[in-house]
């Protein structure tokens, strides 16, 4: 009798050790084991498709198999919901928010002076204080045949400011007044249909008012509007590229500001940390990426080996 028990006692252990989810992660479940998975877990299905992906492109690699293949989808699963688990980040958090402030959260005082240093230096030497320019009216010019709209042109005001500009470059922006004080995206910035570009070589020494064509998208837009409704409802900006006055010839590039600079400038939001590393601690780590290294320290610590695959798996998703 006892002979028997312990053998019951053997193939229980066995049976429940060789469960589904103590299979490897490089071996796919059969849909019973799946059934079975999902019963006790719904959100189960959501990860094994994670997996079945991984064993698609990570897990191709044979070394990545040897390397990873003895993590099972037990140990997966349960590091995995533990590092999202709140009870365990959020201490983590508060305590390196405190050690983060004490460290580096202290440089918004110099970051803005080093800011206004080159936003006056840009208002002293900017290729605007060259030219002023203006938006005048919206002209128009029409097909003979039908009378409609065929082309909408800005009439833009220039008046030298410095002496005769005999060229000049520059872009502008159209946007809507309801808009303008919203962040702008990088993407926006730099595929916006609201932005022209504009170059005239013929010289002049007092106001003059010349005309652009607009591109396609903004043409819909001012077809048929007024120049009063433009005014009440957009604003303009221009910025001078290129200038010619008196024989010399200017550029943004003879302004020397490093790069990092202008991107601040233009977008603060982005460029803050580069711009506190390069000028003020350059052992500066952002806010964000220190308390994820000290998450990732702890979760190290946890399992190492899961710890190194999601890291790794994380690496190849990045190329």
């Amino acid at each position: 009798m006892k002979k028997l028990f312990f053998t019951l006692s053997v193939v229980l252990l066995i049976t429940s050790c060789s469960g589904p989810l103590n299979k490897s992660i490089v071996e796919p479940l059969t849909v019973d084991e799946l059934r079975a998975a999902t019963k006790k877990d719904t959100a189960f299905i959501a990860f094994y498709e994670e997996v079945q992906g991984l064993r698609k492109s990570f897990f191709s690699n044979e070394m990545n198999q040897v390397k990873y293949g003895d993590i099972t989808y037990k140990q997966l699963r349960k590091f995995i919901n533990y590092q999202k688990d709140t009870t365990f980040t959020k201490p983590i958090i508060e305590k390196a928010k405190a050690e983060w402030t004490d460290k580096f959260g202290n440089y918004q005082s110099k970051l803005d002076s080093i800011s206004d240093y080159w936003t006056k230096y840009l208002l002293e030497n900017s290729l605007n204080s060259y030219v002023k320019i203006e938006f005048d009216h919206l002209y128009r010019d029409y097909y003979s045949y039908s009378g409609d709209v065929r082309n909408v042109y800005l009439a833009l005001k220039l008046t030298p400011l410095q002496g005769t500009v005999q060229q000049i470059s520059f872009t502008y922006k159209v946007k809507s007044k309801l808009k303008s004080d919203e962040r702008e995206s990088i993407y926006s910035s730099i595929y916006d249909d609201n932005r022209g570009s504009c170059i005239t070589t013929s010289p002049f020494s007092k106001a003059v008012i010349r005309n652009w064509e607009v591109g396609y998208a903004l043409e819909k837009t001012l077809k048929y509007m007024s120049s009063d409704e433009f005014k009440r409802d957009y604003d303009i900006t221009f910025e001078v590229t290129k200038i010619r006055v008196n024989d010399t010839n200017i550029s943004e590039d003879d302004l020397l500001i490093p790069e990092v600079v202008k991107d601040y400038l233009k977008y603060p939001f982005l460029y803050e940390d580069d711009m506190i590393r390069k000028y003020i601690n350059k052992e500066y780590v952002s806010e964000w990426e220190f308390y994820r290294n000290a998450i990732n320290e702890v979760l190290k610590k946890k399992d190492e080996k899961i710890f190194n695959f999601m890291q790794d798996v994380s690496e190849l998703e990045d190329d």
